[in-house]
């Protein structure tokens, strides 16, 4: 079957010979310059002149081109019967490109009928493939619905920052910004709480009553000081009034003490976060970053912005796991747990933070204004950093989603 680099270099051929054969076709005395003209010239059947006019007149690509013209003995037929008014150099151009056309059809599949065959094939694949993604967010969509129904719970939009710089406060670790913004909780009667859990890369958690930052913030972070903290900028007003605690293993904040939908934005800061040299290990070191969907949820969109000295050093993986292993119980590496990743995993984009606008990227999420006043929280140029991110319609109930970037 063929690949894409096949494909794309049957493309090119086919463009590269239309536009020359279109060019001689041109050239000629106009009285051969339609089909039933070059049959009557030269004693050809009027069909395999039609199929030459229009393969070079009517075809959209290279790849059409290649099947519509008639086959190789046909086109050298046409050839050598045309009127002695034809230039030699136009005659030899005619050669030229008909040798081409037959080591083309030779190279991919021997005939002309095999060769259709096969891009026919390719397109097949093409059009399941993408029939299959939109399947695949279809169930994902159905399956929302049906745990929406049973839980009694939903998020409209689950969004994660993470920035990542090199430490202030300790050597070989990096420190970890976090915004966890949540849109449009919804917990009907009898529903649980809606929980924001933060995990440690190198151990669990605990944390203390979150400060409830305004609307505008002053000055920046403390950067050598563990945070938590509530932006009220980007939560429902009142938000505090929807606040119960942090649950009993501490560390989730707790919300919807009212019966009334709400949005939240949470955020953490931890200065020295994640060791990157262990000593006592001869494989590479991780970075791990994700989304727990722990509640139904209609979207998710998970940022990854790092110091870009740091980001030049790693492999980045994404992936889809059961939300059963915690980070911090086996520090590990994306490939260690394969027999835990989706099949229906994300893929990672990149962009320029500070020069992309993200939010044509990500369009309806208002990531721009948020990353904005993470810069000035933490008084560092977004431009510094380069930037990775997956952004996805009805995530999995019950999975994490996370990217990891390992380290050589």
């Amino acid at each position: 079957m063929l690949t894409k680099q096949d494909k794309k270099k049957l493309e090119q051929q086919g463009k590269q010979l239309r536009n020359s054969l279109k060019n001689i076709l041109e050239g000629f005395p106009w009285e051969v310059q339609t089909a039933s003209g070059l049959a009557r010239a030269t004693g050809n059947s009027l069909s395999s002149c039609q199929r030459l006019f229009s393969a070079v007149n009517r075809t959209s690509s290279g790849c059409e081109f290649l099947t519509a013209l008639p086959g190789v003995a046909a086109l050298q037929s046409i050839i050598d019967t045309l009127p002695s008014d034809i230039g030699n150099s136009q005659l030899t151009q005619l050669k030229d490109i008909t040798d081409n056309y037959a080591k083309i059809i030779f190279q991919n599949g021997k005939s002309q009928k095999s060769l259709k065959k096969m891009l026919d094939e390719y397109s097949d694949a093409q059009s399941l493939a993408k029939i299959s993604l939109q399947d695949s967010v279809n169930i994902r969509h159905q399956a929302y619905l049906y745990n929406y129904n049973l839980s009694g719970e939903s998020v409209e939009h689950y969004l994660g920052i993470h920035l990542i710089n090199t430490s202030p406060t300790k050597e070989n670790y990096v420190s970890e910004f976090i915004i966890a913004s949540r849109k449009n909780i919804e917990l009907k009667d009898g529903a649980r709480p809606f929980l924001q859990p933060f995990s440690g890369n190198e151990s669990p958690v605990e944390l203390k009553d979150p400060e409830f930052i305004p609307a505008y913030v002053s000055s920046p972070f403390d950067k050598t000081q563990e945070k938590s903290f509530v932006l009220e900028k980007y939560s429902t007003p009142q938000i505090k009034e929807q606040y119960i605690g942090i649950n009993h293993r501490k560390n989730a904040f707790m919300f919807g003490k009212q019966n009334t939908n709400f949005d939240v934005a949470c955020g953490r800061y931890e200065p020295a976060a994640i060791q990157l040299e262990h000593q006592h290990k001869k494989e590479m070191d991780s970075c791990i970053f994700g989304i727990a969907n722990r509640v139904p949820a209609k979207r998710l969109t998970l940022l990854v912005l790092m110091e870009k000295t740091l980001a030049r050093q790693c492999n980045i993986k994404s992936g889809c796991y059961s939300s059963s292993l915690k980070v911090h119980e086996h520090r590990h590496h994306s490939a260690q747990i394969l027999y835990e990743r989706l099949a229906d995993s994300p893929s990672i984009s990149l962009f320029e933070p500070g020069i992309d606008n993200i939010d044509l990227l990500i369009p309806n999420s208002n990531i721009a204004e948020i990353l904005d006043s993470c810069s000035k929280f933490t008084d560092q140029s977004l431009t510094q950093y380069s930037g990775f991110f997956f952004d996805l319609p009805f995530p999995i109930w019950q999975t994490t989603y996370r990217m990891y970037f390992e380290f050589e």
